[in-house]
């Protein structure tokens, strides 16, 4: 089955300070399965901006910041343009951002996982109960759902909304 990922979910595959075992887990068996990976079209620049925040904040050398991104799109990620005005099964963008609080570039994964009727990977926790909210399957699952059933708390380690 098809899956979305997003930034947060594919920095922590390749982000040493940010690594997380069930992130790397979540996207190997799917790319190990042959399963298709999909992003909306902005998924490059939202990455390679995680990854200059981690080179800027000493977290990682400047030279480093081409193979971490080689190693995030190494999968073969296929980019998608969805229309924002939504039609033929795929809801409005903005009616997504008003329902859900999200910023739009984390809206995006949500309508394409609304658009394809997929499940959604991230580790954004804002972008997970969104997600959960529409009935969107969320994957990978976290230690902290399994055992509380809530949602997890401080899984955004790329990037704090203001």
């Amino acid at each position: 089955m098809t899956l979305v990922v997003d930034a947060s979910l594919m920095l922590a595959c390749v982000l040493e300070d940010e690594r997380s075992d069930v992130a790397v887990k979540a996207v190997a068996e799917r790319w190990g399965a042959g399963e298709p990976l999909i992003a909306p079209f902005h998924f490059p620049v939202e990455l390679m901006s995680g990854i200059e925040q981690a080179a800027r904040r000493g977290r990682m050398t400047g030279p480093d910041r081409l193979g971490s991104y080689s190693a995030a799109v190494e999968p073969g990620i296929q980019l998608i343009t969805l229309p924002p005005e939504g039609g033929r099964g795929i809801p409005p963008l903005f009616d997504l951002v008003d329902r859900s609080g999200l910023r739009v570039y984390d809206a995006l994964y949500l309508q394409l996982a609304l658009a394809r009727g997929v499940p959604l990977a991230s580790l954004d926790d804002l972008l997970r109960k969104a997600a959960a909210a529409e009935g969107i399957e969320v994957l990978p699952p976290l230690e902290s759902e399994e055992q509380s059933g809530r949602a997890p708390r401080g899984q955004r380690g790329h990037r704090k909304r203001s």
